[in-house]
């Protein structure tokens, strides 16, 4: 979520941030180097990019025939099952890989290219998951 939380700290009627006071700062430099990351054109058309090209973005929509006609409907389900891994797992490991790349531009990291580095990166942290 890019809003702002209230002046009682929540996000919306149900979200907030609740982590020990220890984690406050981290957390502040996350959401920092976030807004950042998310405000910059070149993330957002990695991210963009990679997302339609390992993930199959936008996901597909399948219609359900049967059902919907028990239902007396039109059912639509967007099928996020059918991402490469499952689509929290390519999320992140697509997320990673274009966060490391930010944080290389402002270091002296080597950026990773996606042709051979995107799959090492996503099986070593499906390995971990």
């Amino acid at each position: 979520m890019l809003q702002d939380p209230s002046l009682d700290g929540r996000f919306g009627e149900f979200g907030g941030r609740f982590v020990p006071e220890t984690l406050v700062p981290a957390c502040q430099e996350l959401e920092a180097a976030f807004r950042d990351a998310w405000a910059d054109p070149l993330f957002r058309k990695e991210l963009d990019d990679l997302l339609r090209d390992y993930a199959g973005r936008p996901s597909i929509l399948t219609e359900c025939h049967n059902l919907g006609k028990q239902l007396g409907i039109r059912l639509l389900l967007k099928r996020e099952d059918l991402n490469h891994t499952g689509s929290h797992k390519i999320n992140s490991v697509l997320g990673r890989y274009c966060w490391q790349n930010v944080w290389a531009r402002s270091t002296l990291w080597p950026r990773l290219e996606p042709v051979n580095t995107v799959l090492h990166l996503q099986l070593l942290l499906l390995c971990l998951a």
